[in-house]
């Protein structure tokens, strides 16, 4: 670009700036004026936000900023129980940040890791027959789609079990564990598949399993709550019926909207840069039809929820707009916009009040359903392995960091753990010596981000009362 453009320097700089800030707050679903965008007075020391436990950002002047996440070793009260390591994670961050985790879990006996489970399978069970039935029900149908995926790709249906299993490992190195979890009804007796031989009805193509006209030549059943061929009431036998209706597991792990904004950015996607397939490897977590379940409960929107992880809402279309633009800019301005963004998203990120305004934008009881109680998933799956027949010396616990305080209070309070050395992983960096963003850019958006979730935390504020 000639020195004579009629665009001035600090156009060109701001430009990507507001770029980046209207992804970023598409991706938070978080609405900022049009104020933001004005040049910053000098950022007030005082109104700096307070480090967080768990996620820090540091930065040397003219050289780098980065967001850092710890893994916190814990020490057990007793000889017998497992040192613990709580693992931060961020969804995307630099490939090398997956790395180094992936090399710090390589010793572990046993990896906990975070991933809500497809419906069906977070173990069925309830306290009542009804909600039994329910759960098994779910297993049925996450086992079905499984079944009609195979039949997807091969034409045919697994002999066995064993198939099936060999065929979920292809398609997410995680699909085994879930599908084991699916394969025992509520009352703890195996989930049985018989396959009577032949092809069955033509194959439908391009997932069209609504064009299966005739039964399949297999049954998926329970037995019931008896255990035993036949019955009545919560005794009968459950099958699944409706095999026809069942889709195949979703794609790949990158089809996904995470995974789309990872590489517009230049990193990497969780689910695509770590190995889940490791023997020691175990989801501890809720399923997403329990996730639903506890949020109805409370009277919350899941679909607010659902929409965004599938791209649905407003904001996630938004965004793959914006990506489309990202790429389209970076081409013009030397990677200065999604350098900017990831700028954004560190000083975002590693500001403690971030998740709590974003959870109550949600309402009343949401961060008790999305923190609290798949964090106790955690502690109940980290205890039962205290009471295994071969106890694990070493367990680490991988989990997105905005979990880790609460996590690190249930270690304490409920298992008597003492924290002990943590370590910091560069999870997102940008070099300020090779980027067209400058240090003057960074204190830019640090003042924008800090602002920005000061307004919004007054406007979620109620106002005080002659009472108060």
């Amino acid at each position: 670009m000639p020195d004579n453009h009629p665009l001035p320097g600090r156009c060109r700089t701001v430009c990507p700036v507001a770029l980046a800030l209207a992804v970023a707050a598409a991706l938070t679903g978080s609405a900022m004026s049009a104020e933001t965008a004005k040049e910053p007075a000098p950022a007030d020391p005082s109104a700096a936000a307070v480090e967080p436990a768990y996620l820090r950002v540091v930065a040397e002047e003219d050289r780098f900023v980065a967001l850092e996440i710890a893994a916190a070793e814990f020490t057990a009260p007793e000889e017998t129980w497992p040192a613990v390591t709580l693992v931060g994670v961020a969804h995307i961050a630099d490939l090398r940040y997956y790395r180094a985790i992936q090399e710090l879990l390589r010793p572990f006996d046993i990896v906990l890791y975070e991933s809500v489970k497809p419906a069906g399978t977070g173990g069925a069970g309830g306290d009542t027959e009804a909600r039994r039935i329910e759960s098994t029900r779910a297993a049925l149908g996450f086992v079905g789609g499984l079944i009609a995926g195979f039949h997807d790709r091969h034409d045919r249906y697994p002999a066995d079990v064993e198939e099936l299993r060999a065929f979920a490992a292809t398609v997410d190195p995680r699909l085994p564990d879930f599908l084991d979890a699916a394969l025992t009804d509520a009352w703890g007796n195996p989930i049985a598949y018989a396959f009577s031989g032949g092809d069955g009805p033509a194959s439908p193509k391009d997932g069209d399993f609504g064009a299966m006209t005739a039964p399949p030549p297999y049954r998926l059943s329970s037995l019931g709550a008896d255990g035993k061929a036949g019955g009545e009431g919560p005794a009968a036998d459950i099958v699944l019926k409706d095999p026809a209706g069942i889709q195949p597991p979703a794609g790949e792990p990158g089809d996904g909207l995470q995974a789309q904004l990872a590489d517009a950015l230049g990193l990497a996607f969780q689910l695509e840069a770590l190995d889940y397939g490791g023997a020691n490897w175990r989801c501890s977590d809720m399923a997403i039809d329990q996730v639903q379940r506890e949020m109805d409960a409370r009277g919350l929107d899941f679909s607010l929820i659902e929409d965004s992880l599938t791209g649905a809402s407003l904001p996630a279309q938004l965004v793959r707009v914006l990506l489309g633009l990202l790429r389209f800019a970076d081409a013009f301005l030397d990677g200065a916009v999604s350098d900017t963004i990831k700028v954004f998203l560190i000083e975002l990120l590693g500001d403690e009040s971030t998740l709590e305004i974003g959870f109550e934008q949600f309402g009343e009881g949401f961060t008790e359903v999305i923190i609290d109680l798949r964090n106790q998933v955690v502690v109940d799956d980290l205890e039962a392995l205290m009471g295994a027949d071969l106890p694990a010396e070493s367990v680490a616990i991988l989990y997105g960091a905005g979990h880790l305080p609460d996590l690190a209070d249930r270690l304490r309070d409920q298992l008597g753990y003492e924290a002990g050395a943590t370590r910091w992983l560069r999870a997102i960096e940008v070099d300020l010596t090779t980027s067209a963003v400058s240090e003057r850019d960074v204190r830019q958006l640090r003042f924008l981000v800090r602002r920005t979730l000061r307004q919004m935390s007054r406007m979620q504020t109620p106002p005080a009362t002659d009472e108060d």
